[in-house]
């Protein structure tokens, strides 16, 4: 699991129950020099990595593009290539739909049969089918595309170049904004009427021929084209449309700074603004509705960041937060936002055996793996962002979120479970769960808390970060916290913590198959060694190690989160062997439930079997 939280600084108070005596033996000073060096061995345990699978029902959770040909049909895609679509009733399932794509950023569909979309590639769409098109990937980074048919497509780089697609093939990408603006906007009235603007408000005309400079804008304006001759641009509360030969104001607008806009036609159009809330166009005045388009749980306004799509009075907006929602515009209102696209970040898993396994979302689900076969994801009620799951046994599992929300897997099915309370009477936000047994799990987050199987009793609390948590009893546990300090448990109390890792880098993960052998992990590439009594530590790792799980004291896996595992196999730590990670993932976990089967999980959704 990830390090969740990185302060600037951690209190370095001791951090002790009061009125309960540690015993100083209990964690004696690291002892650093001890710990083997990183390198491969003739006997270490390799694993074999197999191919990622993306568990079902989850999209990637941050939806960026959507387009609607007809009122009755939407397309929105999140940046690893999955798709959700509206079909003028209700959205349907995330479903893959790209193969092979990464950073999806937008996307443009003319007609029902024919999409292209942006990311590090430029894909073209028909029907369900999509292929690779345009110059090699690595070589540019696409932020915008516009289609007024399957025969002419304009898409733009972060850094200024275009090309354009005539049905066959895209043209070699041309250098229009030598700025290197970092982002690029484009949208296409005909295939004789484009503009294109760049992160600072210069405009760019393609008049079927040749792309000139005209006049620019305030970096924080908006653009947008109707199919035929309309395009506008909305600058701060000045509306300008374009004449067929240059841009001149034409009334004020609503008060936006990079709002998202969309026109079906000259007397229909849709502003969204970052905070939520939205303007309607009717070809003469504005007009803003009450209420903000996206909410939180709570009923606040969520910061908006997704994308607009507008087609003959309806409007499709999506948004991330981190699940991504969907709310449409039809008959006058908007419908309200409904959940389409969870966030398929995995961010935990726990595997007692290798017939069982139970990953968490980073967003509010859970999976099981049975059988060699991942189910169906479970939403967890009231969940914002699950952290952590342990499952000392396929009967038993825990699950909590940063909001101290807890769950329990029974083998059957997903109920809530008691959350902590500390000892001020405050829940606590959760880094990391560690169970033994239904009877007892320790908890850590801002604070330290245990569970007996009824109730939670909370320890050394105050000041505290806690980043990671790993038991191998009931009797003995580890913490580390944001700054790189363990703490032990003895079955009565946390012992004062002591620095274990050199330059404060914070503790990533922990795993204690007994009293006399723990792991721990770190943000710097460390790794700490227990031995029961002392801690020695060394480097393995170019990288952030994100994950470990061991087994006994003679097998260990740790992860790091450029897709890399190194295995232990009781003296020394192996060469990483990659985990096929796809592009832009980062590995954030790993579970073994012996030496031949462990599970390691992505930000991508995406989980790798180790055998």
């Amino acid at each position: 699991m990830g390090l969740k939280s990185m302060a600037a600084c951690a209190a370095t108070a001791a951090l002790v129950t009061a009125g309960l005596a540690i015993a100083p033996t209990a964690l004696a000073a690291p002892a650093r020099p001890a710990a083997p060096k990183p390198a491969a061995t003739a006997g270490a345990p390799y694993l074999t990595w197999g191919k990622p699978v993306h568990l079902a029902g989850n999209g990637y959770g941050d939806l960026k593009a959507v387009s609607c040909p007809s009122a009755t049909d939407c397309l929105a895609i999140d940046t690893g290539g999955d798709a959700v679509t509206w079909n003028g009733r209700r959205w349907s399932a995330p479903a893959a739909a790209i193969r092979g794509a990464a950073g999806l950023a937008s996307l443009s569909c003319p007609s029902t049969t024919f999409c292209a979309a942006a990311g590090n590639s430029l894909w073209i769409g028909h029907g369900t089918r999509w292929i690779r098109s345009g110059p090699p990937p690595g070589r540019y980074v696409w932020d915008a595309v516009s289609c007024t048919s399957a025969t002419f497509c304009t898409a733009a780089t972060i850094d200024g170049y275009v090309s354009k697609y005539d049905g066959r093939a895209w043209s070699a990408p041309v250098r229009i904004d030598s700025d290197a603006p970092g982002s690029m906007t484009v949208s296409c009235a005909s295939a004789t009427r484009c503009f294109a603007m760049d992160g600072y408000g210069a405009v760019y005309r393609w008049n079927g021929t040749t792309w000139t400079s005209i006049t620019g804008f305030d970096k924080y304006a908006s653009l947008a084209c109707a199919p035929g001759k309309f395009c506008m641009v909305l600058d701060d509360e000045t509306v300008y449309t374009f004449n067929g030969s240059s841009w001149s104001p034409s009334g004020n607008g609503p008060l936006a700074m990079n709002a998202y806009l969309s026109c079906a036609s000259a007397t229909f159009c849709m502003a969204l603004n970052p905070s939520g809330t939205a303007d309607l166009y009717n070809g003469k005045a504005w007009r803003q509705f009450p209420k903000p388009v996206f909410t939180t749980h709570a009923g606040s306004y969520v910061p908006f960041a997704g994308a607009l799509a507008c087609s003959r009075g309806v409007c499709a907006a999506v948004s991330t937060a981190p699940a991504s929602a969907a709310n449409v515009y039809r008959a006058g209102a908007w419908g309200g936002q409904v959940t389409v696209d969870n966030s398929g970040e995995l961010d935990s898993v726990s595997c007692p055996a290798s017939g069982f396994c139970a990953a968490t979302g980073m967003s509010d689900y859970a999976v099981i793996r049975r059988g060699g076969h991942w189910g169906g994801a479970v939403t967890l009620p009231r969940a914002q962002e699950i952290t952590s799951v342990s499952c000392p046994s396929a009967t038993f599992c825990l699950a909590a979120d940063v909001a101290g929300h807890a769950w329990r897997y029974t083998g059957t099915r997903w109920v809530n479970a008691p959350a902590p309370v500390l000892s001020l009477g405050y829940q606590t936000r959760v880094s990391e769960v560690s169970c033994v047994s239904p009877r007892f799990c320790a908890w850590a987050g801002y604070g330290l808390t245990v569970f007996n199987g009824t109730r939670w009793t909370p320890f050394a609390q105050a000041y505290g970060d806690w980043t990671a948590v790993g038991c191998a009893s009931a009797a003995f546990c580890v913490a580390g916290d944001v700054s790189g300090e363990v703490s032990v448990f003895n079955g009565n109390g946390w012992s004062a913590p002591v620095q274990m890792t050199p330059g404060f880098p914070g503790i990533a993960a922990i795993s204690c198959p007994s009293a006399r052998f723990c792991v721990a992990v770190d943000s710097s590439g460390g790794v700490g060694t227990f031995n029961g009594a002392t801690w020695a530590y060394a480097k393995i790792a170019a990288s952030s190690l994100t994950g470990v799980s061991c087994t006994s004291s003679r097998f260990c896996v740790a992860v790091d989160e450029t897709g890399r595992a190194y295995t232990f196999n009781g003296t020394q730590w192996s060469k990483p062997v990659a985990t096929h990670l796809r592009p832009n993932a980062i590995q954030e976990g790993v579970s073994c439930a012996s030496a031949t089967f462990c599970v390691a999980v992505d930000s991508l959704g995406d989980t790798v079997t180790g055998t």
